[in-house]
């Protein structure tokens, strides 16, 4: 389910994260991103995960 989530936020922020567009994305924003998929993924209940971790994966 971790992974389901990751895969669609991902997808979803593809752009501002990964894409070339992501040069035009203010680092403050990215890190919203990341922080707000953090959560997502923690309110499962399965295990803690930084936003380091997540990006790991």
């Amino acid at each position: 389910k971790e992974l389901e989530v990751l895969t669609d936020e991902c997808c979803q922020h593809y752009d501002k994260l990964f894409g070339k567009a992501t040069l035009n994305v203010p680092e403050a924003t990215k890190r919203q991103l990341w922080q707000d998929i953090q959560e997502k993924i923690n309110s499962l209940g399965v295990s803690h995960r930084s936003v380091e971790e997540i990006k790991k994966r």
